[in-house]
């Protein structure tokens, strides 16, 4: 009976201290205004964050400053595929970096860097963004690094897929030029977010499309009160030389031959018959292989 009653005892005060561990603690945490590197390290990996904010009254939904300053880099690492014939749409892998100094975070100027998943850099503060009219792009910031003086960087999921519906025209094919937008829109005023913005206008890509030349422009967007827009124009230029080779000239050579039937005199029917056949037969063979 006293074995069993100990064990009871036991669990509820377990229980207890599993309730009330966010409490526990935080007057003795609170009160070291200066922390050496050993303690900035234990308070900040990422088992304790979630403690340590919880003690800090961190707050992920109020800005750090009243005004933060923010670097934000996008650069294209790869065009993955290119449809101009269903969806007249573009599927790119695109990298996304946001920097800025949260001073809630900034004790001492320990060497030391944390990397946090995503289910523990979400009780972090950051800028909020939104999906644009027109692609299915909406940035999820998976990968946050905390480095001294309370630096924090954010970068998208490194396997992440955007896909970007485009208004093609093709009243000048195949001499077209398509231009694809793809803003990036951030919920935050000019007021409270300064943001430094960086394009990096060079490819990445390893496998150059076959059909199409690709550049980054800047381009100019449209922005709503309380938002920032970031342009980003993706200009689709098509190559014409495949075009050229495999299908005007082969129909500028058969539209001459079929015009040089009208010089052969009419008492010979059979060699005007032979080239108009053949002309017919050889465009016929041209429009199969367009398809």
């Amino acid at each position: 009976m006293f074995n069993f009653k100990s064990i009871f005892i036991t669990i509820l005060y377990t229980r207890w201290r599993l309730i009330n561990v966010d409490f526990i603690g935080c007057e003795d945490f609170i009160s070291q205004t200066k922390w050496d590197c050993n303690t900035y390290k234990y308070y900040f990996q990422e088992r304790n964050l979630m403690h340590t904010l919880h003690c800090l009254a961190y707050d992920q939904d109020t800005l750090p400053n009243a005004q933060v300053n923010v670097k934000l880099t996008r650069n294209i690492k790869k065009v993955l595929k290119i449809d101009d014939n269903d969806e007249n749409s573009l599927t790119l892998e695109e990298n996304i970096r946001i920097e800025f100094i949260d001073p809630r975070l900034n004790f001492n100027d320990c060497q030391n860097e944390f990397r946090y998943s995503s289910e523990v850099s979400k009780y972090l503060w950051k800028p909020e963004f939104e999906t644009f009219d027109g692609s299915s792009f909406n940035p999820k910031f998976e990968i946050a690094k905390l480095s001294k003086n309370g630096g924090l960087i954010f970068q998208v999921d490194p396997n992440q897929v955007t896909k970007i519906r485009c208004s093609m025209q093709f009243g000048w094919y195949p001499f077209d030029v398509q231009i694809c937008t793809h803003n990036l829109i951030m919920n935050e005023s000019p007021e409270n977010v300064v943001v430094e913005y960086n394009l990096e206008k060079s490819l990445q890509n390893t496998h150059p499309d076959p059909n199409f030349d690709v550049k980054l422009n800047e381009g100019t967007c449209d922005e709503e009160a309380g938002k920032q827009c970031f342009p980003l124009e993706i200009v689709l230029t098509r190559k014409t030389g495949n075009h050229l080779l495999h299908v005007f000239l082969p129909t500028f050579m058969l539209a001459a031959a079929s015009i040089m039937s009208l010089f052969i005199p009419p008492e010979n029917m059979a060699p005007r018959m032979s080239l108009s056949t053949s002309t017919c037969l050889s465009m016929i063979v041209l429009c199969v292989g367009a398809k």
